[in-house]
């Protein structure tokens, strides 16, 4: 099964380049939903406004403690975060 998520593009041109492993999303409701099938999900579908698409293959999806806070924004109001660890691209599709 695979997982689609959206993201900035400067952490897109970073998976595509190997420089970034992991991909992290916030603990709410809405995540805790999705990632509850989380065995289910064998590759990660990531995209930003472009219709570019980058798929890789889904190591490992944990909850953590939230080390970001910090550093982004986005975790700035959350104890936990969920961390996907994907291995190198296994496709790019480019439009």
């Amino acid at each position: 099964m695979n997982l689609t998520l959206r993201i900035k593009k400067v952490y897109f041109d970073a998976i595509a380049n190997g420089s970034k492993k992991y991909e992290y999303r916030s603990d709410s409701d809405f995540y805790r939903k999705i990632f509850q099938r989380k065995s289910e999900f064998k590759t990660l579908t990531l995209h930003y406004q472009k219709p570019e698409r980058l798929t890789c293959k889904i190591k490992n999806i944990k909850l953590i403690k939230n080390n970001l806070k910090g550093v982004d924004p986005s975790f700035f109001g959350t104890e936990k975060i969920f961390r996907i660890e994907i291995y190198e691209p296994i496709s790019w599709l480019k439009k």
